[in-house]
């Protein structure tokens, strides 16, 4: 289990004193992370910076190159953070919100001991690396285009070989189960539209019943009225 606290921060670069601390924040993390620049600025609610205060539980089951989910008190919630993110704000001056300095070595290591598919993102264990994906095999959206897609690789964005192809088994039993899902889809489709006919038909038979009966009504009516004028 990796736990791990974020740091948040908050700097006026205008200053003299915060630009230069600012600056060694951004070398330093730069180094450590190996990024170019932020992964993130956003614009975001007021408040949420003291949530960062808590403790974090890194979810080795779904990560990312740059970012990962986290758990926290007895996998109640859960957040996505970025390895340093910043807020965007009107005046460029202003640098704050936080970023990961902790753990940052076995955070690497978790995400470099996960793969996954290019198509349907199923993450699976480095032991699974460059091997063909099976759950996305049927899906109903997929086209040959797609097809090299379906190899499980690295975490890295983009990572995806662009000349990949899988075996033809894969590529006959993926167009059976395709054809299996778009048939099941249709007929499902089709019982949908019976269903709400014998529904319309059912709510007609109803309604026609109601005037029916209110009908028979004014009817007895109209013959309770004729026999008073039979009397006369």
């Amino acid at each position: 289990m990796i736990k791990f606290k974020v740091i948040t921060y908050r700097y006026d670069i205008s200053k003299n004193e915060d630009a230069v601390r600012y600056d060694t924040m951004v070398s330093n993390l730069k180094k450590r992370w190996m990024i170019k620049d932020t992964i993130l600025r956003v614009q975001r609610s007021k408040g949420f910076i003291n949530n960062l205060e808590w403790d974090y539980i890194l979810d080795e089951w779904f990560l990312f190159d740059n970012q990962f989910n986290t758990v926290w008190k007895n996998w109640e919630n859960w957040y996505r953070l970025w390895f340093w993110s910043e807020t965007i704000f009107s005046n460029k001056d202003i640098k704050e919100w936080y970023y990961i300095w902790d753990w940052y070595l076995d955070i690497k290591k978790a995400i470099e001991n996960r793969c996954s598919c290019n198509y349907c993102w199923k993450q699976y264990w480095i032991e699974r690396l460059n091997t063909q994906c099976m759950s996305c095999q049927g899906s109903e959206y997929m086209i040959e285009d797609n097809y090299c897609l379906t190899k499980i690789t690295s975490l890295k964005f983009n990572s995806y070989d662009k000349n990949y192809r899988p075996s033809d088994e894969w590529i006959t039993n993926h167009l059976l189960l395709q054809k299996k899902y778009t048939l099941k889809k249709e007929i499902n489709h089709k019982k949908n539209i019976i269903e709400r006919y014998e529904k319309e038909i059912k709510d007609r038979v109803k309604e026609c019943d109601d005037k029916i009966i209110k009908l028979k009504f004014e009817i007895d009516t109209l013959k309770i009225k004729l026999k008073k004028y039979d009397k006369t």
